[in-house]
């Protein structure tokens, strides 16, 4: 999906999100550490219900909306990382 003419005008998340090394040294002395499954990381965070029209494309004569966070947004990364910050108890920056 080619996401550039809903960039062009979507507006920039400001929100400052802490650089992922300074999200683990906060693990530091942790006892127990698993692994998260980031190999489809936007697509595990849901979309907000209001945003989803934004994604709207058609295929094959259908039309389709993302329920996930979608890669290629201009806020999906800022989507992700707030997501990330949520679950794993770390305050934003700033």
């Amino acid at each position: 999906m080619d996401a550039r003419k809903i960039n062009q005008v979507t507006l920039p998340d400001r929100t400052k999100v802490a650089p992922i090394k300074e999200i683990l040294q906060r693990f530091h002395g942790t006892r127990y550490i698993t692994t998260l499954d980031s190999s489809s990381a936007f697509l595990q965070v849901p979309l907000a219900e209001a945003s989803r029209k934004y994604t709207t494309f058609e295929f094959h004569s259908k039309v389709y909306q993302f329920k996930r966070i979608p890669y290629g947004f201009r806020n999906s990364l800022t989507g992700f990382m707030t997501a990330l910050q949520t679950v794993l108890g770390v305050e934003t920056c700033g």
